[in-house]
């Protein structure tokens, strides 16, 4: 009498391509690459959402500022730049801090759906580093620094170059991930 409940280990799907699936390989870190790649447009969205309330704050900090300084006699009076310059500068920095971050929640967004088809893994590790960049605006930068922690170590091993190298050959994700399964490999999901 079989087990209903093993790990099925019989026959793979067909492939998509023209050719068979390759031989099983050794699974090593191949099944987070998915999880890496939807992390990685969520954190790319958050950002893209900081990066636009940056651009929007800074548009709101050109009118606030000037006519909150227009209307402060004392501060007309000082010694230091005048009003309207402070208030450029200022909209400006939180304009360009917006403008930063939007290109790297975009890079994320589209490294993550590059990444999901096991294509763009070079591509991948840029974004993920360059997330970092978030740190300057403290916002999405605990999340990206451990978003980039957590892709390196996946990203940087060895079967997962290999899973990355049969994507741009033109195997389909779902293609790799079987070849990759710990099922085809020989192993079950819970040997000791």
């Amino acid at each position: 009498m079989s087990n209903p409940y093993e790990a099925p280990t019989g026959r793979t799907p067909t492939p998509s391509g023209s050719g068979e699936l390759p031989p099983p390989q050794e699974p090593g870190m191949v099944g987070q690459v998915r999880i890496v790649s939807i992390l990685m447009m969520v954190q790319g969205a958050l950002d893209l959402l900081a990066g636009l309330g940056l651009i929007g704050m800074g548009i709101f900090m050109a009118f606030a500022m000037r006519d909150g300084m227009m209307g402060n006699p004392p501060m007309q009076q000082g010694n230091g730049p005048s009003p309207e310059v402070m208030a450029d500068v200022i909209s400006w920095v939180y304009a360009g801090l917006g403008v930063v971050i939007g290109i790297i929640g975009a890079l994320n967004v589209y490294a993550g759906y590059r990444n999901w088809k096991f294509k763009g893994r070079t591509l991948g590790i840029i974004s993920m580093i360059a997330g970092v960049g978030t740190i300057i605006t403290c916002y999405c930068a605990p999340t990206s620094i451990a978003l980039c922690i957590y892709g390196l170590i996946v990203y940087l091993n060895t079967p997962v170059g290999t899973a990355f190298r049969m994507g741009e050959e033109g195997f389909s994700g779902d293609e790799i991930t079987m070849t990759f399964s710990p099922v085809r490999y020989g192993q079950t999901p819970f040997q000791e």
